[in-house]
């Protein structure tokens, strides 16, 4: 009988070894994913960004200051727009990814919610047109104002589009199909440039039509490849399970009215919504040429955010996945992701003051007021990026609604500053914008180390400062060269 249990412990062992041994190898591919993705992205952002940024700054030097400045808050605008309408449709298929991905009978069942939130989107947009007709929206009705009406609906239509694009564009990130995504989005771009100088050559001059007509055939293209590509997704997914719960309809409402205030309080401290009240308060001059400067700022966190952010979202939802009752793996996986984080963010701020501010003090034909919007965009860019994780973890770890209850009072004075800007001199408007940002930062920090006792180390590390010293010191000397 001795024997017998003897040999049955030692079976079991053997059997919980090799669980383990199975675990850490699932957790080893999901690992080697989520470089993979970093990876590309990376690639994606550095080479889609300074391809455009040599467009812009192409742009900046053969068309008028204001028409610049119109241009690029035109954008801006289409890219508000698509965060406040989104109702919380990609911060739910970051939260649920796993589970409508286990297999094609659950895949479908992203389809309707889809829709729903494509005509949420459109709907909005109309609410938003129709209220500005009897009570105008003085930064909306600004900018209609300096657009034809063939031009406001190929705008539209390009809104609509890229709205597509970019929920697509969250659920293959998700899915960790980001080599697709950096050729899609490098092909394309390539293309809408071909077009843009190729007629500026023909016939010498762009026009804001020269340059919206390419993006509208050129994201509906990509809404095009990306369909495709998630059907081939679609289509290695096993057939059916019965071992997976999906939320109903009212955890489905419930959710997405959480994540839509989350997604609305971004979008409010995103960019794209500086750089439209810098055009409605300092003019359209002024903001084309600090959004020539910030686009560094956005290509950044647009660098973190594609890079660190959905995949780090990624990341959390496949080791929950593989570890659903292991908590201290998922904070270990965490704080590692965000401890790295803080440390490229130092070795980032060190080199950009380094070189921006003395820089932007010796320009004498760079006025003080875009100097100094310059540098307040770029400490809000810095604040966005440590909300990143924190933002993923939230979501990842169905706790949304902490963070739409933090932002929600956020918001209350943010409504209260709007209604007040006539009291502030348009030139440091942003300033308590970002202050507001900065303590919401502060109280989702404390109350992540309360709740689950999570403190990133914020020491820099000495190799981060011997980074910053030479990435600094190749970005003087190649300025002093050229």
């Amino acid at each position: 009988m001795q024997i017998f249990i003897s040999l049955l412990h030692k079976f079991f062992v053997i059997v919980t070894t090799l669980a383990q041994c199975q675990v850490a190898v699932r957790t080893i591919i999901v690992f080697h994913s989520f470089l993979t993705a970093i990876s590309w992205n990376i690639l994606n952002l550095f080479l889609y960004k300074i391809i455009l940024q040599v467009h812009q700054a192409c742009l900046f030097l053969v068309i008028s200051q204001e028409l610049f400045g119109l241009s690029g808050t035109l954008f801006s605008t289409i890219y508000f727009l698509i965060s406040i309408t989104n109702v919380g449709f990609d911060y739910f298929i970051i939260t649920h990814h796993s589970s409508y991905t286990h297999s094609k009978k659950t895949f479908k069942k992203l389809l309707p919610i889809f829709i729903v939130r494509v005509g949420c989107s459109a709907l909005a947009l109309l609410l938003l047109f129709t209220i500005n007709q009897f009570t105008p929206i003085k930064p909306l009705h600004f900018l209609i104002s300096q657009t034809s009406p063939a031009l406001l609906a190929l705008l539209i239509l390009i809104f609509l589009s890229e709205s597509i694009k970019k929920s697509l564009d969250i659920l293959a990130q998700m899915s960790f199909l980001q080599k697709s995504i950096t050729l899609f989005d490098l092909s394309t771009l390539l293309i809408y440039l071909a077009f843009v100088w190729g007629s500026y050559f023909a016939s010498g001059t762009i026009t804001l039509y020269t340059i919206f007509i390419p993006m509208g055939m050129i994201s509906i293209l990509e809404c095009l490849l990306l369909f495709f590509r998630l059907r081939q997704y679609y289509d290695t997914l096993p057939a059916a399970t019965t071992s997976i719960t999906l939320p109903t309809k009212r955890i489905i409402m419930h959710q997405q009215a959480i994540n839509y205030l989350n997604q609305i309080t971004k979008a409010l401290f995103s960019p794209n919504f500086f750089i439209i009240i810098l055009a409605y308060n300092l003019g359209m001059s002024k903001a084309g040429y600090i959004k020539l400067f910030t686009d560094i700022i956005i290509l950044l966190y647009m660098l973190l955010n594609r890079s660190f952010g959905l995949p780090s979202a990624a990341l959390f939802s496949s080791v929950i996945q593989q570890n659903p009752l292991s908590p201290e793996a998922i904070k270990k996986t965490f704080l590692k992701i965000t401890n790295w984080y803080i440390q490229f963010l130092y070795a980032l701020g060190i080199t950009l003051c380094a070189i921006m501010i003395p820089y932007l003090m010796a320009q004498s034909t760079v006025p003080a007021a875009i100097a100094f919007n310059i540098i307040v965009f770029v400490f809000a860019g810095f604040i966005e990026y440590l909300i990143i994780s924190y933002e993923k973890w939230y979501l990842t770890q169905n706790k949304a609604w902490i963070l739409a209850t933090i932002n929600t009072l956020s918001l209350i004075p943010y409504a209260a500053l709007l209604c007040s800007t006539y009291l502030i001199s348009p030139v440091l408007i942003l300033t308590p914008i970002v202050a507001i940002r900065l303590c919401t930062l502060i109280i989702i920090i404390y109350i992540t180390y309360r709740r689950w006792n999570i403190i990133p180390s914020w020491k820099i590390k000495s190799q981060t400062l011997l980074i910053s010293a030479a990435t600094t010191t190749i970005a003087l000397c190649w300025h002093s060269l050229t």
